[in-house]
């Protein structure tokens, strides 16, 4: 190649550095002006900048067994401004940095999984088109997505974790320790409006199973203790301070002995919104003590389905007090099952035609007939059941 060749392909290469480094700074300057507007992104950008760095040099010590010779330092610190915009301008595009903190999700996990792939996924295409002439490993990508994920995932919850200490201490409160009682949906989901809620100081420890047959696991990341008949003894050792429950998810039996395991615990006994009422945020989250109308709720009825069906199927069946809000219910439980015919006696005509209309959309094939009638009247009831010769009687009238 003579001197003049070679000064142009010299001049050709600076004048691609430079393009390259303008498009880079117009990149960099882009994605600082957009994130200036919103202070809380551009303060998330600058922190995440020191893990993008660590994750790269922890992806090459890694690969060379921490044995980094002078040509991978050289290499590492030229790639690392452009590692460093194309992470940023792709953890923007996903909006990474616009989530907050405080509500970190399963659902940003995965965002964040895909920000860090696809990041991966340019800069490997960058290196194999643009710089054909840098031989990176494939391991060091891998190992980088991997890295990043972790550290930034990890950063994201100490700012959450600090966050909520911070407010602990703002608020001049100390931190309650608080086991939950109830390994279902509700019990996460009070897990997680406890900790969505600043104003709770609770430090859970873990969850008791309100089964004794329980099967030993974590719920979003803590443990399940035990069964209900070792929550004294659970609490005593985990120096327990108050005992949480939700409201209408246990029988008045099990309340009382989850009371005298407090007691045995010195520990009290708060109840929680309900998980309905949680779900539709309807109300705060404000503990409260254990009421009467806790103490006194009875257990769930199992209903003999198979008897019921013996019972009701193929009969004809009257029900007085039809057009009631507890007449109503049992004519639509009834239509669940298979009556001959349904019989409703009441003296309300409008609620009676509304109720039919609504019966007959549920069950279309049964026999429905509707009377307009007062169960005070003897003669008009006598006509009826001479009528009909009704095999089971639904006495739901108010009078």
């Amino acid at each position: 190649m003579s001197d003049i060749e070679h000064g142009e392909h010299e001049s050709q290469h600076v004048h691609g550095v430079t393009r390259a480094c303008r498009s880079l700074f117009g990149c960099a300057r882009a994605v600082v002006d957009y994130l200036w507007r919103r202070r809380r992104p551009l303060s998330l950008l600058l922190a995440s900048l020191p893990i993008f760095a660590f994750a790269q040099y922890a992806a090459y010590a890694l690969r060379y067994e921490w044995l980094l010779e002078a040509d991978t330092y050289r290499e590492l610190i030229y790639t690392l401004p452009w590692l460093l915009t194309i992470k940023a301008a792709t953890f923007t595009w996903f909006r990474i940095y616009q989530g907050g903190n405080r509500y970190v999700t399963f659902y940003d996990l995965i965002v964040l999984a895909q920000a860090s792939v696809a990041s991966s996924l340019a800069l490997v295409l960058i290196a194999y088109f643009a710089w054909p002439e840098l031989v990176v490993p494939r391991s060091v990508f891998l190992m980088d997505c991997m890295g990043t994920l972790v550290l930034f995932g990890a950063f994201r919850s100490l700012w959450r974790w600090l966050h909520e200490r911070r407010a602990i201490r703002a608020a001049g409160m100390t931190v309650v320790r608080a086991i939950i009682v109830g390994t279902n949906d509700s019990g996460e989901t009070l897990l997680r409006a406890i900790r969505r809620n600043p104003n709770l100081c609770y430090q859970v420890v873990g969850f008791i199973a309100a089964d004794e047959d329980f099967v030993p696991s974590r719920i979003d990341g803590l443990p399940v203790l035990g069964a209900l008949n070792q929550l004294g003894t659970l609490a005593r050792e985990h120096q327990v301070d108050e005992i949480l429950i939700m409201a209408d998810e246990l029988p008045g039996r099990e309340v009382r002995r989850i009371m005298d395991a407090g007691s045995l615990a010195a520990a009290q006994v708060k109840v929680l919104p309900s998980y309905e009422q949680l779900l539709h945020k309807r109300v705060d989250l404000q503990p409260r003590t254990v009421s009467i109308a806790d103490l006194l709720r009875r257990d769930p009825v199992k209903l003999d389905m198979r008897g019921l069906h013996r019972w009701i199927d193929g009969r004809v069946l009257l029900v007085t007090g039809s057009a009631g809000s507890i007449g109503s219910e049992i004519c639509r439980q009834l239509v669940q099952f298979e009556p001959r015919q349904l019989i409703m006696v009441d003296r309300s005509e409008n609620g009676q035609f509304y109720l039919q209309r609504e019966l007959e959309q549920l069950a279309p094939h049964l026999d429905i007939r509707v009377h307009i009638a007062d169960v005070g009247d003897r003669n008009r009831m006598e006509q009826l059941l001479r009528q009909y010769s009704p095999d089971v009687i639904f006495h739901a009238a108010a009078y």
